[in-house]
């Protein structure tokens, strides 16, 4: 049978990193093995910054869903923004640590993307929840007509 769909949580103290973390995560994990969801931040302001949507957009990715509380999560990931206080509970199997971002414009939001990537491969190479991709090209010979 099968492995069982994991479900990873993102969390972080303020929308924006935990959104483009997850948005990331799902266009590079194998979909029948592991998806990302966002748990709101605690302010409970879920608006995602303007520059990160922005962004998200320009690498027609999707927004990762609300966590659903109903669903068991299988790994969690804690978003450290430099410079606030961490929401840590006993859950958080790991905490990444980003430097402080406004996230008010463009470069910003790309900087947050390139702190992002090298983590979400290593997680996603250690989990085993990588996509599979094609190593060569189509076969150099067509098809071919009877004779």
């Amino acid at each position: 049978a099968p492995a069982p769909l994991e479900t990873v949580v993102f969390e972080c103290a303020e929308a924006g990193p935990a959104h483009l973390a997850a948005a990331l995560f799902n266009t590079l994990a194998h979909p029948e093995r592991a998806r990302a969801v966002v748990t709101p931040p605690p302010d409970g302001e879920e608006r995602v910054p303007p520059a990160v949507e922005a962004l998200m957009r320009d690498l027609h990715l999707r927004p990762a869903p609300p966590r659903d509380r109903s669903v068991p999560a299988s790994h969690y990931v804690l978003l450290e923004v430099a410079g606030q206080a961490p929401g840590m509970d006993a859950r958080v199997r790991e905490r990444w640590p980003l430097p402080a971002l406004s996230l008010l414009d463009e470069a910003s939001a790309r900087a947050l993307q390139a702190a992002l990537r090298p983590r979400l491969h290593q997680l996603l190479a250690r989990r085993g929840w990588e996509r599979l991709h094609v190593v060569s090209g189509p076969a150099p010979e067509g098809p071919r007509a009877f004779t």
